[in-house]
């Protein structure tokens, strides 16, 4: 029998991207990085706070980017796919996705509470 949890998200919970400043501008070598205030704003989401090294965070737009650093109100992300400046002041999510945390996706029922490209954008960089 398949073990299909493993497709399961173990940590989805949303929060406001406050105080988003940039840390380092991007070089040929290395992506920006960003630090943002985070904090837990639904209760109910699974895993509701918890913040790991490895973790991602999509912005209100659907982009992801990379948790590389973290504090108690603070993670620090990495433009891997060049974006640019995660949206500020609005709702994103912070999650291990599926496949124990490899994939970047998110299920729609989370991305519809995001701005509305958030879904297709969300689709094109899991695809890449």
């Amino acid at each position: 029998m398949a073990d299909l949890t493993k497709y399961n998200i173990s940590v989805a919970w949303f929060t406001l991207a406050q105080y988003v400043v940039q840390l380092t501008r991007e070089t040929e070598n290395a992506p920006a990085t960003f630090r943002m205030t985070v904090k837990a704003i639904d209760t109910n989401n699974i895993g509701q706070g918890q913040k790991e090294i490895g973790y991602t965070f999509t912005d209100n737009i659907g982009v992801p980017y990379k948790i590389i650093a973290k504090t108690t109100t603070t993670i620090d992300v990495a433009d891997v796919f060049r974006q640019g400046c995660p949206v500020g002041g609005k709702k994103g999510i912070v999650h291990k996705s599926a496949y124990k945390g490899f994939s970047i996706h998110l299920p729609a029922e989370l991305l519809y509470r995001l701005h509305p490209i958030a879904q297709s954008n969300n689709n094109k960089f899991a695809m890449s």
